[in-house]
């Protein structure tokens, strides 16, 4: 609505704070979320949650703070398939790259590839981090 419509149909408007109100007003309507800045966490991979570490909805979480922990039967088999291929690094390196690559699509970062490259065992369990600061909708 443009501000000349509103004013014609006597339309006031006030920012929300707290306060004593003066006079209680009774109305109906819904209060949403500003849906840009609604943001959704899916999981890349299947797998079941094993802990999961936000107790309700309405909960405030911030940018990486663990969230749950999952356990993925193809994450490890991944893993598992990445570690194989470091042995080919030299011979087949096209076999290490997709093998890396396919991690990456399950969005691991480099520094967590790196880590199981290091440890040379698969990560059984895998935090799943905020990506943002907010308030959990719905779990």
């Amino acid at each position: 609505m443009t501000e000349s419509a509103a004013k014609l149909a006597a339309i006031q408007t006030q920012i929300v704070t707290k306060g004593v109100p003066n006079k209680t007003v009774y109305l109906n309507g819904k209060v949403q979320a500003d849906e840009r800045s609604i943001a959704e966490l899916t999981a890349r991979f299947g797998g079941r949650i094993e802990k999961l570490f936000v107790n309700f909805t309405g909960q405030n979480v911030t940018k990486g703070e663990k969230l749950a922990t999952i356990y993925s039967p193809g994450l490890v088999t991944a893993q598992r398939e990445l570690l194989e291929a470091i042995s080919f690094k030299e011979s087949r390196p096209s076999l290490y790259t997709a093998a890396k690559g396919k991690l990456k699509l399950w969005d691991l970062t480099d520094k967590q590839i790196s880590a199981i490259e290091e440890k040379g065992e698969p990560q059984i369990y895998f935090d799943v981090l905020s990506l943002i600061t907010g308030t959990i909708a719905m779990r």
